[in-house]
Order: C-alpha cells, then structure tokens, then sequence
C-alpha cells in the first residue's frame, strides 16, 4: 500500500500540475480571446466610421452631379438666350443699314432741292399772312 500512496502521490501531484497548466491556458486563452474580441470590436468600430465616411462621399458625390447637371442646364438656357440676343443684333444691324441708306437717299434729295432752291429765287413776299407775287419793275 505504501507504494499505492507513492504512487498515487506522484499521480496526485501529476494531476495538480497538469490542473495548473490546464488553468494557465485558460487564463492565457481567456486573454486572447479578450484581445480577438477588442480586435474585432475595433475592426467592426472601423467598418461602421468606413461606412459613415463612405455615405458622406457618396452623399457630397451626389451633390456635384447635381450641380453639375444644374450648371450644364443653365449653360444651355445662356447659350439659347446669346443665340437669341445675336440674332436681335443682327437685326438691328441691318435695319440700321437700311436706315442709313434711306437718310443718304433723303439728304441727296434735300440737297438737290436746295440747290434747284438756291438757282431759282421766287418772287413772292409775305404780305398779310399770304405769299403774293410780287411786280418786277
């Protein structure tokens, strides 16, 4: 029997140890668990701000296209409005083309008539508020 209690001492003490190494890498796995579980918590914290920042630029993505379809509408409205005032212009142009053609008619026409008015003196005088002939003596 004394060597079944040496025996089972060795055992006992085999088991302590054992039990106690067992404790250890629980306690180191309970560690590294906790650090996977921070990990993770940090990766899932950087995958949620990843995905805010990714809604703000698709947000701010948005609103340039926006815009940018808003300016090339306004674009188009002022290329309409310059084609229109252009064709106004030329218009006008023209009209003052032809109204200066028609002054140039009308001024050699006065000038003949003051030329002709100028050979040809008439020979009335005002008497009374009626122009008269006047007698040649």
């Amino acid at each position: 029997m004394a060597t079944d209690s040496g025996n089972a001492g060795v055992a006992l003490e085999e088991a302590r140890t054992l039990a106690e190494d067992a404790a250890r890498s629980v306690q180191e796995s309970v560690g590294l668990v906790q650090a996977v579980e921070g990990l993770a918590t940090r990766l899932a914290a950087g995958g949620n701000e990843q995905a805010a920042a990714s809604e703000q630029v698709r947000a701010a993505i948005e609103s340039v296209a926006a815009h940018v379809e808003e300016t090339g509408q306004s674009v188009h409205e002022l290329v309409r409005s310059q084609r229109t005032v252009s064709d106004s212009a030329r218009a006008q142009v023209q009209e003052a083309e032809a109204t200066a053609g028609t002054l140039q008619e009308v001024n050699a026409s006065v000038a003949g008539v003051r030329k002709d008015a100028a050979h040809r003196r008439p020979r009335r005088t005002p008497r009374r508020g009626r122009w008269r002939r006047c007698r040649a003596r």
